[in-house]
């Protein structure tokens, strides 16, 4: 199982880190809303290949909490975006490890775990470090990554209530595939919503449709598919090996942002990286 758990853990690093690069030059391309709506029905593509193989009926608990968990997924998504479409990749990757923090208080308080005063001093590390690389070449803070700090606090609970979703139904497929169908459905309602009061602007023709067809489709499949992944590291009881994985996400998104976008971080921001990428680590390991 552990070796099973280490193989779903860098499939998640490598997929997620690929979806969130194009993800930004999807959001340039198509606005926040929009982008939103393709990555989440794009998403639906693996979830439902995944769930035609591991399909059965869920409880109304676990309905509820599939629904709710949806809601926060579709929130963190509109957050995120808006950062992605002004900020670099590289820079607003790091933001991605303040999901941690909510989701240590959710266990200390409401689950009675223990945390030790190594994680107290990783969580510390982890935030001085974010807040580093966030800042701005005159080494102010970006206030435009703001968006994307409460993003990922968002997905954090989005990710409490998939995991009560699944550890209630004793399945993963059926609770992600309900988040992401409400998910899709909320998104919706924010174009409606956005396109009704003008505040969405008409994108040229031509090659910029093919365009955002070819990167949110791809970037919407690999969300999916991380996502997926990532629910059924829940399911096999290995999030805790997943989490360790996941912490050099920031360096490898950071490399793609150099190699699709020539993206160039400051001494600073390369230090709060380094900074909060130990934290992470320190959290993960004690």
């Amino acid at each position: 199982m552990l070796a099973l758990a280490e193989i779903v853990s860098i499939a998640i690093l490598i997929i997620w880190s690929l979806s969130t690069t194009l993800e930004r030059r999807l959001s340039v391309l198509s606005g926040r809303s929009r982008a939103s709506i393709i990555i989440a029905a794009a998403g639906l593509i693996p979830i439902v290949a995944i769930f035609a193989f591991n399909s059965s009926f869920i409880g109304s608990y676990a309905i509820l909490a599939s629904v709710i968990s949806g809601g926060f997924f579709t929130l963190g998504t509109l957050l995120y975006y808006k950062s992605l479409e002004t900020e670099q990749v590289s820079n607003t990757a790091p933001t991605g490890l303040l999901q941690a923090l909510p989701l240590i208080a959710f266990g200390v308080l409401a689950l009675g775990e223990q945390i030790s005063a190594f994680q107290i001093c990783g969580a510390a590390l982890m935030t001085f470090g974010v807040l580093l690389a966030s800042t701005t070449r005159g080494s102010a803070l970006n206030r435009k990554l703001l968006p994307a700090a409460l993003a990922n606090v968002s997905w954090a609970v989005y990710w409490i209530f998939a995991s009560f979703a699944i550890n209630l139904s004793g399945q993963f497929a059926a609770p992600i595939l309900l988040s992401r169908i409400v998910s899709v459905t909320l998104a919706l309602v924010v174009f409606g919503i956005f396109f009704r009061h003008h505040v969405l602007k008409l994108k040229r023709a031509g090659n910029t449709i093919a365009l955002i067809a070819m990167f949110g489709i791809t970037a919407g499949v690999l969300d999916g598919l991380g996502n997926a992944l990532f629910a059924f590291a829940t399911h096999i009881n290995a999030l805790h090996i997943a989490s360790i994985f996941e912490t050099p996400m920031l360096l490898l998104i950071a490399l793609f942002g150099y190699l699709f976008y020539k993206e160039r971080l400051t001494h600073l921001q390369k230090i709060g990286m380094a900074v909060a990428f130990a934290g992470a680590l320190v959290i993960a390991i004690f």
